[in-house]
This record gives structure tokens, C-alpha cells and sequence, in this order.
């Protein structure tokens, strides 16, 4: 799967319309990253991830398991703890 077709898939499972407007670019951009005319910058990748609550390996197919933020946010927590407290 394209990062385009990934980035509808995405948008439309979360019922996101105005995906353009939520991360200040045009409709008309985020369509041409759908139909994989052009290829968003990492820039971009980070702010659509975030609006779609997805980790960006997620989003551009890297992997398969889906981590919201609230999930990943907890596992740089526990990987910040001390080795002990780990256990």
C-alpha cells in the first residue's frame, strides 16, 4: 500500500474531511498525496500522523501495529525508567 492510498484509508476509517485545514495546507494537496502525484515531506508526515493518532511507521507502512499516541507516549515512559524499575 502507497503512502497515499494509506493517508484515504487513514482519513476516511477516522472520518477526517478536512484533513488540509486540521494541518494548514489545501484539500487540493492532501488529494494529490492520495493519489500519490506527490510525496508529502516528513514535515507533513509528522503533522498528518498526529492528526490521525497514528506513530508515522504506521503510517507510512513500515508496520502494521497500530500505536495511537496516548499507547506510545506510555512506552517512552516506561523505557525512560530506570532497568529495575522495568521489571
Amino acid at each position: 500500500m502507497t503512502i497515499g492510498s494509506h493517508i484515504m484509508l487513514l482519513r476516511k476509517q477516522k472520518n477526517i474531511s478536512r484533513l488540509g485545514k486540521h494541518i494548514s495546507t489545501s484539500g487540493d494537496i492532501i488529494g494529490r498525496y492520495e493519489r500519490d502525484a506527490i510525496m508529502p515531506s516528513i514535515e507533513v508526515i509528522i503533522k498528518i500522523a498526529d492528526m490521525l493518532d497514528i506513530s508515522i511507521d504506521n503510517l507510512v507502512g513500515k508496520s502494521d501495529l497500530v500505536l495511537d499516541q496516548a499507547t506510545f507516549k506510555r512506552l517512552e515512559d516506561i523505557n525512560a525508567l530506570p532497568p529495575e524499575a522495568k521489571e
